[in-house]
């Protein structure tokens, strides 16, 4: 309809489009890195805290096994000695018993996406996790395109067929 009337109009209405279309694409390609990465971020954090827990109770309690074995050197007292063994027994056991974090599948796999093709094409993740939001910004950019388009031609026949019933 603009380029009817005038070549520039339309040309300046093409790239007024294009330049709004390509916006369009950034942003969505930056929403969804932005939310890949922080996925990912706070899933290993997440992961990388409890770890840090679990190293840390692992330890406190090999810092009291180190000092049971100590005092039941040092100390003379045979009833004590006992009692301090003990007490090393039980930690020991309690650290024997101490399991290491298992995260769910949902955790380790924060973004499935992105760890099937780094595991398909032997790419690494951080690299899928920047380039799979690009086809998602075409694609949408694409739909928005040929929805105003067809939105247009439906407009137009409406408009075309009201002018012509009103000519009647």
């Amino acid at each position: 309809m603009l380029i009817s009337r005038s070549i520039t109009r339309g040309i300046v209405a093409i790239i007024i489009t294009l330049a709004c279309g390509l916006y369009g694409i950034v942003n969505m390609i930056g929403f969804a890195v932005t939310n890949r990465l922080i996925v990912a971020e706070a899933t290993s954090v997440a992961n990388s805290t409890e770890w840090k827990k679990y190293e840390e109770v692992r330890e406190a309690i090999k810092e009291r096994i180190a000092w049971a074995e100590k005092a039941i050197v040092e100390e003379r007292s045979p009833r004590e000695k006992s009692r301090i063994r003990e007490y090393r027994d039980k930690r020991t056991e309690e650290l024997n018993a101490l399991e290491p974090p298992m995260p769910a599948a949902a955790v380790i796999l924060a973004d499935p996406q992105t760890t099937w093709f780094s595991k398909l094409f032997h790419i690494d993740a951080e690299i899928w996790q920047l380039a799979l939001p690009v086809p998602i910004g075409i694609l949408l950019f694409t739909a928005e395109v040929l929805s105003f388009v067809f939105a247009m031609h439906l407009l137009t026949a409406a408009l075309d067929a009201f002018q012509r019933s009103g000519a009647k």
